[in-house]
């Protein structure tokens, strides 16, 4: 499970690799690694910071990321990682930027 998260981690090319301080860009952080072998943190968990990149691009970057895991790797099925066969899971994310992110955004773009 440690190295399919790994390599979304190396995958992924618009989140950058680091710890959340409250900036603009989104992020992406593997814990378990950070906290070391003793830390409560599951080995497959990813924490995201969503920043101000377009949706679309996060959304892609992380899609390619999950797509380069090896099959070895994977602890769940190739066909339910998103893929054009399965949206399931690039549905839910889109669904989750659109109501929690996009609507936090264009305000603050509008008044700018």
């Amino acid at each position: 499970m440690r190295a399919a998260a790994l390599a979304v981690l190396a995958g992924v090319r618009v989140f950058t690799r680091g710890t959340s301080l409250g900036g603009v860009e989104s992020l992406i952080e593997h814990r378990r690694t950070t906290e070391g072998a003793s830390s409560p943190i599951p080995a497959d968990l990813l924490r995201l910071s969503i920043g101000l990149e377009s949706p679309i691009d996060l959304i892609a970057d992380l899609s390619r990321a999950l797509e380069s895991v090896p099959a070895a790797a994977r602890t769940i099925p190739p066909d339910t990682i998103a893929s054009p066969e399965n949206t399931g899971i690039r549905a839910a994310v889109i669904a989750a930027v659109e109501r929690t992110v996009t609507p936090t955004i264009l305000p603050r773009m509008s008044s700018a």
